[in-house]
């Protein structure tokens, strides 16, 4: 029994947006439709302000429409305090692997830079029916973009790399890796900083928190599937 035939009604969609043109546009396309509605709508401004008032447990789907600077720590509250919400990102904006990821932790299941009303509609049909989804124009970039993006990542980041971050993540210091690995402890440093740099992140204990996602990730690279549009290298 599927959850729309459990529930009788119709999905309850969220949005954030980040100006009134997007909220007006977004509200009418959804509204639209026989079986969702728009049940809160907010411009975004202050993150605080709408995670105090955002009714999450009313929620079936949220789509956002926000910059990037705004997105991630939008999101980030939102799963901290509604974790098993989903969510649709539109993004004009490409984005880098690791943002994706971010995204995927946050509970987004859908990614698009289409603003068709089509589009939309579909994504949060699918989200709200647990099923994740890209538009048919990010799967053409994912396509012509995976390839390159592999042998880029093979380059980036070698089996060295890998193992050093595996070290990392079972608790090794930067003695003990260069121990480990045969290296010196001043090539450890410089591997680890260009992991650093490759991942997007600033510390060690982001990259640890990474290891585990970013294993899952390059799995569902080599299946073919994924939620990904842009890499940006």
């Amino acid at each position: 029994m599927t959850k729309a035939e459990i529930k009788h009604d119709r999905i309850s969609v969220g949005l954030l947006v980040s100006s009134d043109l997007e909220n007006e546009g977004l509200y009418r396309m959804i509204n639209a439709h026989s079986d969702m509605n728009t049940c809160c709508q907010w411009i975004v401004q202050n993150n605080q302000e709408i995670l105090n008032a955002f009714p999450g447990h009313r929620v079936d789907v949220a789509v956002l429409m926000v910059p990037w600077p705004i997105l991630g720590d939008l999101l980030k509250r939102i799963h901290q305090k509604f974790p098993d919400l989903v969510s649709i990102v539109i993004s004009q904006s490409p984005f880098h692997w690791s943002g994706i990821l971010q995204m995927l932790e946050y509970g987004v299941v859908g990614l698009t830079r289409s603003t068709q009303s089509a589009v939309i509609v579909s994504m949060i049909r699918l989200a709200y029916y647990q099923m994740g989804s890209i538009d048919i124009d990010m799967a053409r970039r994912m396509a012509s973009v995976l390839p390159k993006s592999r042998c880029t990542r093979t380059r980036t980041l070698t089996q060295l790399d890998y193992y050093i971050w595996s070290l990392m993540v079972r608790g090794y210091s930067n003695p003990q890796i260069a121990q480990h690995c045969g290296i010196t402890l001043s090539r450890t440093k410089h591997r680890i900083h260009h992991i650093f740099r490759y991942l997007g992140v600033r510390d060690r204990a982001s990259a640890i928190a990474m290891y585990n996602t970013y294993q899952a990730f390059n799995a569902g690279l080599e299946r073919g599937v994924g939620l990904v549009d842009h890499i940006d290298e």
